[in-house]
């Protein structure tokens, strides 16, 4: 089997242009959940009694493999990056002066919008793009993405002439022409083990994505594609996606997610490659492997603190099978958060017996921390804090 094949699917099919080993992307077999140990009540259910046993700490990050296109590639790659970028910012000089004026006149200033986003080994750069959104204003009632996105902005993003100044970030080396699309750093909490390998190789103005349907793909199918990316990677598979760039823009498909105006947020991943979950409720889930193991049964409620009003999700892990390796541990520990972070954007929350050290480090790793508060005897309460950016999505922009 190659290395190619070996690559988990994703939930949707996507055409990719690519050779048959990887033309379509298909969604795994979800089996019937039968004869699984029931689940305990969600609020407050208890572990085994029996503590999961220790294992020796293990970094939160998974090393990075490099791309299978090689260091040589890579060299050139950049070379070719310097000229081709420096070159269309000399040649595109007038069309860039006459955005950043159109841009002045009709959204008022600034012009440019900056934002911190991600590339090679999860180094954080400022990603320069001209601004296609009105400033939030509750005021005028500009809160959401589909209230301060203007006519204008709108087409800016069609033609993708908003993305001109990105060309600077590449001539900076900050990114390449071809790659996997820089996210927002708010997004690298969120990301699986096998999600954050779209980071051994700089980010792009274009990439494999994007030439597959661009924000219509679902979340879990981009970032796949962003992975097989980084196994493909050379001068073949860069050449097609730059030529199909080209017919993608002119006949502007993708730019917006179905109805939306703009890309809904990245909530988490929706499986693994080891680990998917099987809906037992409506906030309930059985995790099982690839081989319909069951592992783990998990969910979590949404309450609302009485004297703030604010609303916490409560999570609960209900049972964990005792030979559970400690990776398909931190694996429940993501889909669960994800769900979690997907349904409401606010802090979640979760309590657990201070010995059951594989989940408290899961838990630790998925940028939890421990708080003071009347957890009961032998058990410890961890929290998220708020969402990472609490600045509206795209603000600004």
């Amino acid at each position: 089997m190659t290395a190619i094949q070996q690559l988990p699917a994703a939930r949707g099919a996507v055409q990719t242009g690519l050779p048959t080993a990887v033309t379509r992307i298909k969604p795994p077999t979800v089996l019937p959940l039968a004869a699984h140990p029931p689940a305990a009540p969600l609020p407050g259910a208890p572990l085994p009694a029996a503590p999961l046993p220790a294992v020796p700490p293990s970094p939160a990050r998974p090393p990075v493999a490099p791309p299978t296109g090689g260091r040589g590639y890579v060299r050139v790659k950049r070379v070719l990056d310097v000229l081709l970028a420096g070159a269309a910012l000399i040649v595109l000089a007038p069309a860039i002066v006459c955005v950043w004026a159109a841009v002045l006149v009709r959204l008022g200033r600034p012009a440019l919008f900056l934002q911190e986003r991600v590339t090679l080994h999860g180094r954080r750069f400022r990603l320069w793009k001209f601004r296609t959104m009105r400033p939030v204003d509750p005021a005028r009632g500009r809160l959401t993405d589909e209230q301060r996105l203007t006519s204008f902005g709108a087409w800016l993003r069609a033609t993708s002439l908003d993305e001109l100044p990105s060309l600077w970030n590449i001539l900076t080396g900050d990114m390449s022409i071809v790659g996997p699309r820089p996210l927002p750093s708010r997004y690298l909490a969120l990301y699986s083990s096998d999600q954050h390998r779209r980071h051994a190789v700089k980010a792009g103005l274009t990439g494999l994505a994007q030439v597959s349907g661009r924000n219509n793909v679902p979340w879990d199918a981009r970032l796949e594609l962003d992975q097989r990316y980084v196994l493909l990677m050379g001068p073949l598979l860069d050449l097609m996606i730059v030529a199909r760039t080209v017919m993608t823009v002119l006949s502007r498909d993708g730019v917006v997610e179905g109805e939306l105006s703009t890309s809904t947020e990245f909530p988490g991943p929706s499986w693994t490659p080891r680990v998917r979950f099987v809906p037992r409720g409506a906030a309930e889930w059985a995790a099982l492997t690839p081989e319909d193991e069951h592992i783990a049964t998990c969910g979590f409620v949404m309450r609302e603190e009485p004297m703030t009003g604010t609303r916490c999700a409560e999570l609960a892990v209900c049972w964990v099978g005792e030979r559970t390796e400690q990776s398909r541990v931190a694996d429940v520990v993501t889909l669960l958060v994800s769900r979690a972070r997907g349904a409401d954007r606010t802090p979640a929350r979760i309590t657990l017996p201070d010995d059951a050290a594989v989940l408290i480090r899961a838990f630790r790793e998925a940028d939890f921390h421990p708080i003071d508060d009347d957890a009961g005897a032998g058990r410890v309460a961890l929290t998220t804090p708020v969402a990472d950016d609490p600045t509206p999505r795209g603000a600004g922009r």
